[in-house]
């Protein structure tokens, strides 16, 4: 299951004393954080959260962790500081079956990670090794096999010609795109 596993969002540190937190998000939204019931931890524990407050782009929540491995599933409030710097640094994950459906032509980061990257003429350029939006739009971030650096494709539709995730390439249109 851990390979199914999609991180949405991190406890960052404590929130006062009572026992609450603060967290970023990585929905696309950052508030959708909210739609889902649970969460996960890399031990495959399960929580959830409630939203307390925003404090810019961070939200303040309190966390519940299950209690047990038994259905259903008995969550216990946390409490104590103490109990939140224990989870500072956790990032919380949701897994694929979570995810609301997507259109047509639309991808999840998650899956477009390890896909090659070819040009025009089926020349292998890179992999993906992950996908940010620093607010400019979505880039794909490329390992080449020949360089030590990463370099950022924009991932906008006029610049992709395909997009295979069976067989796990990605066309891109470099002569449109200028690079």
């Amino acid at each position: 299951m851990t390979d199914n596993l999609i991180c949405i969002a991190v406890i960052t540190k404590p929130h006062g004393i009572q026992g609450e937190a603060k967290l970023i998000s990585y929905a696309d939204k950052p508030e959708n954080i909210f739609n889902y019931s649970h969460f996960y931890d890399e031990s495959l524990n399960q929580y959830k959260i409630k939203k307390r407050a925003v404090n810019s782009n961070v939200f303040i929540v309190r966390i519940s962790k299950a209690q047990s491995e038994t259905e259903p599933k008995e969550y216990n409030k946390i409490t104590s500081r103490n109990e939140i710097e224990d989870l500072a640094g956790q990032n919380l994950y949701i897994t694929k079956s979570m995810l609301s459906p997507i259109k047509e032509n639309e991808y999840y980061f998650e899956d477009l990670k390890d896909v090659e990257i070819k040009d025009q003429d089926n020349k292998l350029y890179g992999h993906v090794i992950e996908m940010r939006n620093f607010g400019g739009g979505d880039l794909l971030i490329v390992k080449r096999p020949d360089h030590k650096e990463t370099i950022y494709l924009p991932f906008l539709k006029e610049f992709i010609i395909e997009v295979n995730l069976e067989q796990k390439y990605l066309i891109f249109d470099f002569v449109t795109s200028g690079l």
